[in-house]
């Protein structure tokens, strides 16, 4: 496809929120839209069956990265992001909730409280359970008679331990165990792409390009008059009336770091020029941790389903003292070799196994992206920062062990093999009475949700780590905006992608 040399927007990155936005502003008519994506980019209808199918986790169609979840470790971990249009939203469980209200309220940002947010929400939210047919990404919940053992058994344990039912977990304070809402029907994954951005693609002001390596923001003057970006293996530039980073919470502050925005220390490192110092670029990494108990199914159970179909939101001990609600989620998911890494190789190859993923949500911890070249086609590197503050320990302690419970309840017991003769991804009833072993164990099987938000984060005037403003606009660049997570101040007591679409609806109306 021919690139134009110029056009009134150019937005980088076609994940969630940069599929949103283009469609918007392309609907809206009177500019001309250029919506770049480093990853392949064919029409909706041409995309890999893979990235349809709704009961895939699709590998074929990521970024990899170096992570560490603490400042401790030595050995870094894969962290993956979707490389492709409709971005990790394409790739991804599908679980659509929303965070809490006093969350949103807590950033503290002009025209962007939770009521503020609201009709961003209800524009996005197809809610077909509801009869609702106003929003544009359909939402679905599969009942019992879908669910797989596993789903069946974290109901029923749930339950018997307390946890009232909940047939609607769309919001985050609706808590209890039952189905999520998901952004799928008719076995569908329904991302971005598929929902947002085809029906725009016949919008003759829209132009999509994949395999685009946006390398800088060209900065003349104090204002982003376009991109320097990799086509066809041919270095170009492409002139912009304003660029919109929408490459997500790792990608975006890389991007603003080689253009020159970012903190003075690290653009001396990296012998970049400086051209606007704002240190709160790439700081403030605000992600989930969890961990993964495994176990393994007798051989009655042959019906695995890697969905997250049914979870479990509740609240820790320490979370109630501290007047916070639906701080830990619990999933679970099972399948053929889901638990590879956490339990030996199986005998039987069919064999199904699950796992149990309990969830801190609203971690105090914050960790930083960190850009270690200055070659753009380097990736950085992820610095989680996980469980440093006693608070977060003690929180992802309570929800171990209420997973470990729930394990141990008579509807996982009918199902898992005997622990006592196969080796087991749980701790053990010492580990988990001691504070010490425990911390321990679950060091060694920590895990990122990869809900990365922060990186980029708005605020009030006068916050100086703030990087945008309430209308998203780069401080000291104009001409500049961020729309994407990394923009969000914290990550949500909620998985990311309904909020990644609600901001990018929200902000379409500030552009």
């Amino acid at each position: 496809m021919t690139v134009a040399d110029r056009h009134d927007v150019v937005i980088v990155g076609a994940g969630a929120s940069g599929c949103v936005l283009a469609a918007r502003l392309a609907e809206r008519g009177g500019r001309t839209v250029l919506l770049l994506e480093a990853g392949p980019a064919p029409p909706p209808d041409a995309l890999p069956a893979a990235l349809w199918d709704e009961r895939t986790l699709p590998q074929d169609h990521l970024w990899s990265y170096d992570g560490l979840h603490g400042p401790t470790d030595a050995t870094p971990v894969t962290v993956v992001r979707g490389r492709v249009v409709g971005g990790s939203g394409a790739v991804n469980g599908m679980i659509h909730q929303r965070g809490l209200p006093e969350e949103q309220d807590a950033w503290g940002v002009p025209g962007w409280s939770a009521a503020a947010l609201e009709p961003a929400f209800a524009r996005v939210e197809r809610d077909l359970d509801a009869g609702d047919r106003t929003g544009r990404v359909p939402l679905r919940r599969l009942g019992r008679e879908h669910w797989a053992p596993s789903h069946r058994a974290l109901h029923d344990a749930a339950r018997d331990l307390g946890a009232p039912a909940n047939p609607d977990l769309l919001h985050a304070h609706h808590q209890g165990v039952g189905p999520y809402a998901r952004n799928a029907d008719g076995g569908r994954r329904l991302s971005a792409a598929a929902t947002y951005l085809a029906p725009a693609l016949r919008r003759p002001t829209l132009t999509v390009r994949g395999d685009a390596h946006v390398e800088r923001v060209v900065v003349d003057r104090g204002r982003a008059t376009g991109v320097d970006v990799v086509l066809d293996g041919r270095r170009r530039r492409i002139d912009a009336g304003e660029v919109v980073l929408a490459a997500g919470a790792i990608e975006t502050p890389q991007l603003l770091t080689h253009s020159g925005i970012a903190a003075r220390a690290d653009l001396d490192r990296l012998g970049i020029v400086p051209v606007v110092e704002l240190p709160g670029v790439g700081a403030g990494l605000s992600d989930h941790p969890s961990v993964v108990l495994a176990v393994r199914f007798g051989p009655a159970v042959r019906h695995g389903d890697p969905r997250f179909l049914v979870g479990l939101v509740h609240t820790s001990a320490r979370g109630a003292l501290e007047g916070r609600r639906s701080d830990l989620q619990t999933l679970v998911m099972s399948g053929t070799w889901i638990a590879d890494g956490h339990l030996p190789p199986p005998p039987d190859p069919r064999t199904v196994d699950g796992v149990v993923t309990p969830i801190l949500y609203a971690p105090e911890s914050t960790g930083r992206v960190e850009v270690v070249a200055d070659d753009p086609r380097r990736r950085p590197r992820v610095h989680y920062g996980y469980l440093e503050p006693p608070g977060d320990r003690e929180r992802l302690r309570d929800a171990v062990r209420h997973a470990a419970r729930m394990l141990e309840h008579d509807a996982f017991a009918a199902i898992v093999v005997d622990p006592g003769t196969t080796p087991s991804g749980i701790p053990d009833r010492r580990t988990l009475e001691d504070d010490a072993l425990l911390d321990r164990w679950i060091r060694g099987r920590l895990r990122t949700t990869l809900h990365g938000c922060g990186t980029c984060r708005m605020g009030p005037d006068g916050d100086p780590a703030a990087v945008v403003d309430a209308d998203c606009r780069v401080r000291g660049v104009d001409g500049l905006r961020i729309v994407d997570l990394s923009i969000v101040p914290r990550a949500p007591s909620a998985p990311t992608h309904a909020l990644a679409l609600a901001i990018a609806e929200h902000a379409a109306d500030r552009i």
